[in-house]
């Protein structure tokens, strides 16, 4: 998987769930782009944690099984937020997160 599976070190495994978090957040915002484009209603926390469960079956996601459950829907609970201070024009639409090797 892209993070190299999760290791013995407590600084890899936070860096890992991190990584985890990254790609649950960025796969939730691409969702929510392309609903915003065709004109559809956001998913609410609710939806999004349903996509988690069938991502977590996907075969090339199969890695998110070993995260921490509550990292991944934490970043799913701050993409709602993101997107809801942008549908009350608080903000911009939330911006994909880059992994720290391409910053």
């Amino acid at each position: 998987h892209p993070f190299g599976g999760l290791r013995l070190s407590h600084g890899h495994k936070i860096s890992d769930a991190l990584g985890c978090r990254r790609f649950v957040w960025n796969k939730a915002t691409e969702l929510q782009k392309q609903r915003l484009e065709h004109n559809l209603p956001f998913l609410n926390y609710a939806e999004l944690c349903e996509k988690l469960t069938c991502w977590k079956q996907e075969d090339d996601m199969l890695w998110l099984q070993d995260a921490p459950s509550q990292a991944l829907q934490q970043g799913l609970k701050d993409e709602c937020a993101s997107i809801n201070e942008f549908k009350s024009n608080k903000k911009g639409f939330p911006k994909f997160h880059p992994s720290r090797s391409t910053r």
